[in-house]
C-alpha cells in the first residue's frame, strides 16, 4: 500500500464545481443501529456511532477535465462522540489503486471538497477498493483499510416506519434506504467489527 498523499482538510471547506458532478453508488455502515426500537437507540446513543465506513463507487462525472467513472473509493470516519453530535472528525479516504495517479489524485479532491463536514481532518491513501452490489447485497473490501458485505432490506420497511430511522446517512442520498449490515470492519483508528444489525444506509449520491 503506497500513501497518495496526506492533508489537512477542516470541516466546512466549499465544494468545486468540478465535485458537484460526481454521482454514483453509496454504502455506510456505522457502530450503531441506524433504526431500531427508541430504547435501542436511547441506550447507543451516548456510547456507540462514534465510527463507520463510507464507500462510493463513482459512475458518472467529472473532476476538471478529468473523467471520474469508474473509480471506488472508502472513507473510514471515526470522531471521539457519535457522528450525528457534530463533534471533530477524523477520515482516512482511500482511492482504488487501480485508478492512475492523475485520476485518483482527481477522485480524492472531489470527494474532500464535496464532503469536507462529513470527514473532517483527511489522510488520503491507496489500496485496492472494491465495490460489488448483486441481488441487493452490497459487499465492500479495501483489505489493510476496512470491509463490509451489506444486505438490502425487503420491502423497504425503512419507508414504511420512518419513525424507527434515528439517524440520516452521513452524505446526501437519493433514495436513502436502511441497510442490514452483515458485517463491518475497519483497521484505520481503533479497530473495530460490528455484524447483525440494521447499522447500514445505502443509495446513490
Amino acid at each position: 500500500m503506497k500513501a497518495l498523499i496526506v492533508v489537512a482538510l477542516m470541516a466546512g471547506t466549499a465544494a468545486t464545481a468540478g465535485a458537484q458532478q460526481i454521482n454514483g453508488r453509496y454504502v455506510e455502515a456505522r457502530t450503531a443501529a441506524v433504526m431500531a426500537g427508541a430504547c435501542h437507540y436511547n441506550g447507543e446513543l451516548v456510547t456507540r456511532g462514534r465510527d463507520a465506513i463510507l464507500a462510493f463507487k463513482i459512475e458518472g462525472g467529472r473532476s476538471g477535465a478529468v473523467d471520474l467513472a469508474g473509480v471506488n473509493a472508502v472513507a473510514i470516519v471515526t470522531s471521539d462522540e457519535n457522528l450525528s453530535q457534530g463533534a471533530a472528525r477524523r477520515s482516512v479516504l482511500v482511492i482504488d489503486a487501480a485508478a492512475d495517479d492523475v485520476r485518483a489524485a482527481a477522485a480524492a479532491e472531489a470527494l474532500r471538497a464535496r464532503y469536507a463536514t462529513t470527514f473532517g481532518t483527511v489522510e488520503v491513501r491507496r489500496a485496492p477498493v472494491r465495490f460489488v452490489e448483486q441481488d441487493g447485497h452490497l459487499t465492500v473490501d479495501a483489505p489493510g483499510y476496512a470491509s463490509m458485505s451489506v444486505q438490502a432490506l425487503a420491502d423497504r420497511p425503512c419507508c414504511k416506519m420512518p419513525h424507527t430511522v434515528w439517524y440520516e446517512p452521513l452524505v446526501p442520498l437519493a433514495d436513502r434506504q436502511v441497510g442490514y449490515t452483515e458485517k463491518a470492519q475497519s483497521a484505520a483508528f481503533i479497530p473495530w467489527m460490528d455484524a447483525g444489525e440494521n447499522t447500514a444506509f445505502h443509495g446513490r449520491f
